[in-house]
């Protein structure tokens, strides 16, 4: 009898190589001129709740100061705004190799609700919003992206220390239950991405942001993709 790990979840952590060395350094240079203008325009906005570099003081400050909070459901698109071309392409060429590795059936049904008046497997990548982090200490606060298909992360600034992305077994009884967790059996996993790295994952997936323990700013753009 074969042993079995049922209802795999997928996350594609994206690795800077040989391949994409000059894109990436392109894409690199494309945020640090966003951040840049962010900073030196104050543009709160555009940052997540949890950021907190020391330009912008404590997330409370610069909260009571503008009006307009972020909202995972906000309408504002850092990568668009700011024209960040080549990370935008980039994202949605690896969100498209992400729907053909997993093979959701739908696309394949003509009749499905999804699919009606389309032609099989042709479908939209929609870079629905996206907002930066800056954190100089960060927050072990599980969370998911409700109403969205595909989540990620494109990490402009990190290393070792500057606070890993976990991911909470989305199996809800595990909690509840008494099956210890194991190798195989973990309740949580922690991913450190290197600079450069994208990492991409179903929407429902909780997740959270490791501590950072050093002085520095870790720096990534977040967003949230629709497939219409």
């Amino acid at each position: 009898m074969a042993f079995n790990l049922l209802f795999p979840t997928p996350v594609w952590d994206v690795e800077p190589d040989d391949e994409n060395e000059k894109l990436i350094s392109e894409i690199q240079k494309e945020v640090s001129s966003c951040i840049t203008k962010i900073k030196s325009d104050k543009d709160y906005g555009s940052l997540s709740d949890f950021s907190d570099g020391d330009e912008f003081g404590t997330v409370g400050n610069w909260r009571e100061s503008n009006s307009k909070e972020f909202s995972l459901f906000t309408d504002r698109n850092v990568i668009k705004d700011y024209k960040l071309e080549n990370l935008q392409e980039y994202i949605k060429s690896k969100v498209e190799k992400f729907i053909n590795t997993l093979q959701w059936t739908y696309l394949e049904d003509p009749d499905s609700k999804r699919m009606r008046g389309k032609e099989p497997n042709s479908y939209d990548i929609e870079l629905y919003n996206s907002w930066v982090n800056i954190t100089r200490r960060g927050l072990l606060i599980d969370h998911r992206h409700p109403h969205f298909q595909i989540s990620g992360c494109y990490y402009h600034k990190i290393s070792p220390g500057m606070g890993s992305i976990e991911f909470k077994c989305p199996n809800t009884v595990v909690a509840n239950g008494a099956f210890p967790s194991g190798p195989h059996t973990p309740e949580r996993i922690a991913l450190m991405p290197k600079e450069g790295s994208l990492v991409l994952f179903p929407s429902w997936l909780e997740h959270a942001v490791g501590i950072n323990e050093t002085n520095e700013e870790r720096i990534s753009l977040a967003f949230n993709i629709k497939i219409n």
